[in-house]
């Protein structure tokens, strides 16, 4: 609990924790818990700060063995709410608009959350003369009194500067979202062999939500994950996508589901709290990209024939390997002469052993057209790998070879007249849609493909077709390459 404010039932309790040395004085509580009898944030933000100042007090004197009466205790919470009562019933009144308080003095007047009993009848009378001005000094008085009381009970400084916040109109809850959490959260998610590149974007995405609870100053509720979503934008300004606002809240509800079973102090502050990141209804906006196109066969063959007539063969030899095998495009990048099965000295397929998922870890056989290329391109390759890209020593971040060759890729389908909704991934449709549309097996092609079919029969007690069986499907694509 950052700000030390839980709301039960509609109504804001206090909330703080025993130190361990002190619980013995305290019936051996290990949580202080009191309502504020409201239902209003900000009331309750002020509300909060006599009763937090005072425990905190009573644990400094429980360590001296000097405990406050109880008499003492009831006097400082009925001199606070007797204030609060005060000022709710002058402006109730019209007394302060009658007495020409300016707003900024009036939200001063309301800072004041707790005085002396024996203030109270002067703070009275000055109001009944109509001393808007001495209204006024009375009040700095007692906020500079009231803050001095805070910062000798808060050894962290923290409660000070949260108090001198909200009586000066500028305070915001912190985000519960803390930086150590957020570490405990990535080591957590590493730890579940989540690719680097995944575990980056989810932890984005929850820094995010968090940075904006921080400058808005909202609680973590549905009403500020919704309005969260509203705001989001691309860097053109642009609303983003149903489907990425909900990857959005993916990220935001793995992190909530974790900290409620892993983190106790989350528990605790969140106990009963409905999840926040649930049930939100995203509806897509006319004109949304819902999914990347694939090419068709003629375009494939053009893209190829283009990169070959700009001179870029690296490209074009990626576009065929791509077309051929219907692998991604990290895929393509990580073969190697060693993850490549020959026949005699006949390539005759791959196998691929990192992927996004466990579907994607596979045997692809290698078409019989693009042997011959696969052979040409071992014979040149001076590390190993078929396709040339970045040393594995100077891959990017998240260890991709060819991200230069596939900048290249976007950059000759933009220039041949294809929008956004075609990408690289859209050769790989291409692969999948010929195969499909020539009578390919349908119990085949998602593992040669890397996919999951949803059937416990095929996913998990299947072994998985036969590399002849893959073999039959592969050989149905059927593109005009020239590898001269």
């Amino acid at each position: 609990m950052a700000d030390n404010l839980e709301r039960q039932g509609g109504i804001y309790h206090v909330r703080l924790a025993v130190p361990k040395d002190v619980q013995p004085a305290f019936g051996n509580r290990r949580i202080l818990s009191k309502s504020l009898g409201t239902s209003n944030r900000a009331e309750a933000l002020r509300l909060r700060l006599p009763y937090l100042a005072q425990w905190k007090a009573e644990f400094q004197s429980a360590r001296e063995y000097d405990t406050l009466s109880q008499e003492d205790k009831d006097a400082a919470i009925h001199k606070t709410q007797h204030l609060a009562r005060l000022f709710d019933e002058l402006a109730q009144r019209g007394t302060l608009a009658a007495l020409k308080v300016k707003p900024v003095d009036y939200r001063k007047i309301e800072g004041a959350v707790m005085l002396p009993a024996s203030d109270l009848a002067d703070l009275e009378a000055l109001t009944q003369a109509g001393d808007a001005q001495g209204i006024i000094r009375f009040v700095e008085s007692s906020r500079t009194q009231l803050l001095n009381f805070i910062m000798e009970s808060d050894k962290t400084g923290v409660e000070a500067q949260e108090a001198t916040d909200i009586l000066s109109g500028t305070y915001k809850p912190r985000s519960p979202i803390t930086k150590t959490l957020l570490l405990d959260f990535r080591a957590y998610y590493e730890k579940q062999g989540k690719t680097p590149k995944t575990t980056d974007v989810l932890i984005r995405k929850v820094e995010m939500f968090s940075d904006f609870l921080g400058k808005t100053g909202s609680a973590l509720d549905f009403d500020s994950v919704v309005k969260y979503l509203d705001q989001l934008t691309d860097v053109k300004g642009t609303p983003l996508s149903a489907k990425t606002k909900k990857q959005h809240i993916w990220a935001c509800n793995s992190f909530w589901k974790w900290a409620c079973k892993y983190s106790s102090s989350w528990r605790e502050t969140y106990k009963g709290t409905p999840n926040p990141f649930a049930e939100h209804d995203l509806p897509i906006v006319k004109g949304e990209s819902i999914s990347y196109k694939a090419f068709s066969r003629e375009q494939v063959e053009a893209l190829y024939a283009n990169a070959r007539t700009a001179g870029d063969r690296i490209l074009a030899n990626l576009i065929a390997l791509g077309a051929y095998t219907g692998c991604r495009l990290e895929e393509l990048g990580r073969i190697d002469r060693d993850s490549i099965t020959f026949e005699d000295t006949t390539p005759i397929s791959f196998a691929i052993a990192d992927a996004k998922t466990k579907a994607g870890i596979r045997e692809v056989p290698l078409h019989s057209q693009v042997v011959p290329l696969v052979l040409q391109l071992l014979e040149k390759s001076k590390d190993g790998f078929l396709l040339e890209g970045r040393p594995l020593d100077h891959s990017n971040k998240y260890g991709n070879r060819l991200d230069a060759v596939g900048k290249r890729f976007g950059r000759l389908k933009t220039a041949v007249g294809f929008n956004r909704e075609f990408v690289f991934h859209s050769v790989r449709k291409t692969a999948i849609t010929e195969c499909h549309q020539a009578g390919g097996d349908i119990a085949t092609m998602p593992a040669l493909f890397g996919h999951e079919t949803g059937l416990i029969t095929l996913d998990i007690y299947s072994a998985g077709p036969s590399m002849e069986q893959k073999s039959k499907v592969i050989e149905l694509l059927d593109f005009t390459f020239d590898f001269t």
